[in-house]
Formats: structure tokens, C-alpha cells, sequence
């Protein structure tokens, strides 16, 4: 196996030494800048590590997965059926996927 070259395990460095600044300053209780200034860092370099470390554990897409929620059996109304969901409202007509309103019920409830 090749062995790393020098500026690989500089950049190695360089990043475990930004990550350790960021997890300490997220458990200080101070601003960015202040902890900077007592740091003696860079603000830029600083906010520049604190967005890549960031993006690097918060993917893009985050798939949503539903618990299964019993829901009771339903006959469909003759008029439209109005749901309140906090500040929500549906209308639901005849014939409706009570898979689906269950699931919309589920998602407002947690907004």
C-alpha cells in the first residue's frame, strides 16, 4: 500500500485540528467570534470548516419513513369531510386513500 505523502497527512491535520476547534467551541457556550478571538483563528477559516464539517453530516436528502398509525374505519360522507390538523385544514371528498390522509394527518401533526 502507498504510503501518504507529506501534504496529505498536513491536510489530515489541518482537518482534525479545525474539527476539534468546532466540536469545543460548540460546547463553550460562545460565539463564533469570540471563541476565535480567545483562540487566536481566523473568523473566515473558522465559519469555512464549520459549513464543510456541517454539510458533511447533514446529507441532502433525508428519505422520511412513516410509522404504521392505526386508523379507524371510515365511511365515506355524502358532503366534503373537513379535518383540523392544528392550524390546518383538509377537505376530503368520497373515495379518498385513507392511507394517504392517515399519512398527511401524521405530517401536519409533526410540522
Amino acid at each position: 500500500m502507498a504510503s501518504k505523502n507529506s501534504r496529505q497527512v498536513e491536510q489530515e491535520e489541518k482537518r482534525r485540528c479545525w474539527k476539534r476547534h468546532i466540536e469545543a467551541w460548540r460546547t463553550s457556550g460562545l460565539t463564533r467570534a469570540d471563541y476565535c478571538r480567545q483562540h487566536n483563528l481566523s473568523y473566515d477559516r473558522f465559519i469555512y470548516w464549520n459549513r464543510k464539517f456541517r454539510k458533511e453530516s447533514n446529507p441532502a436528502f433525508i428519505e422520511l419513513k412513516f410509522p404504521t398509525v392505526p386508523y379507524p374505519k371510515m365511511i365515506s360522507p355524502t358532503s366534503p369531510l373537513r379535518v383540523s390538523v392544528s392550524r390546518f385544514q383538509v377537505a376530503v371528498e368520497r373515495n379518498f386513500d385513507p392511507e394517504t390522509l392517515r399519512q398527511l394527518v401524521y405530517v401536519l401533526e409533526h410540522l
